[in-house]
């Protein structure tokens, strides 16, 4: 949505992250994101999630971190990844 119309941009407080292991694993390693990190243990990646509570909880945290919880995951993945790349 974000790309294809920016009329949209309204929607974007309310549209969820993905929540992968990129996601999950830079949050763990970045000490500013305390409240994030007490949720990864419980937070698994979107596609093994089983629990809506759960889910939700994470996304709720995000937003409460975040005012545009989309757009920093975008910039946050990106930087997550190329430092996992740079590792390997």
């Amino acid at each position: 949505m974000y790309l294809v119309d920016d009329r949209l941009n309204a929607f974007l407080p309310y549209l969820h992250i993905p929540i992968d292991n990129i996601i999950l694993n830079g949050v763990k390693q970045q000490s500013n994101y305390l409240s994030l990190q007490k949720l990864v243990p419980t937070c698994r990646p979107w596609s093994k999630l089983d629990d809506y509570s759960t889910y939700m909880s994470c996304q709720s945290e995000w937003r409460n971190v975040f005012n545009q919880p989309l757009l920093n995951e975008f910039r946050l993945w990106n930087e997550w990844r190329a430092v996992k790349s740079n590792l390997k």
